[in-house]
């Protein structure tokens, strides 16, 4: 009898251990991946912005925009990027937050006081 439950416990605190293990691991590269994916991202947008900046330069070289307009313009185009931006990091914590509170992590109320923070932080109606 005492064998089988050593047997017992030492197959329970393996899978434990195993457990332990996979969802370390897991983690691990989930974080590496979206690491890598965010610097993607941001070269990606420079490459736009760069982009987007010079068709705006020569749309002021063909006198379609004076200085002023393009600088206005400019302007907008930025802060359409930085509201874009926000809003897109606004889901991606809104996410985190949802996932912790189905883990149980947090109750509906600390749940909608963090997203009414969140939602405070990044201007969001």
């Amino acid at each position: 009898m005492e064998g089988i439950t050593l047997v017992i416990s030492y197959a329970v605190s393996y899978g434990i251990g195993l457990l332990i293990i996979f969802f370390v691991t897991k983690a691990a590269v989930k974080y590496a991946i979206e690491e890598k994916l965010e610097r993607i991202n941001e070269v990606i947008r420079s490459e736009i912005n760069t982009k987007d900046f010079d068709d705006l330069i020569k749309l002021r070289d063909f006198e379609l925009l004076n200085d002023s307009e393009l600088e206005e313009v400019i302007e907008i185009y930025q802060n359409e990027r930085v509201n874009k931006e926000n809003y897109e990091k606004y889901l991606k914590y809104s996410k985190i937050l949802k996932e912790l509170k189905e883990m149980e992590y947090f109750n509906n109320e600390q749940y909608d006081n963090k997203i009414n923070a969140l939602q405070k932080y990044y201007n969001i109606d």
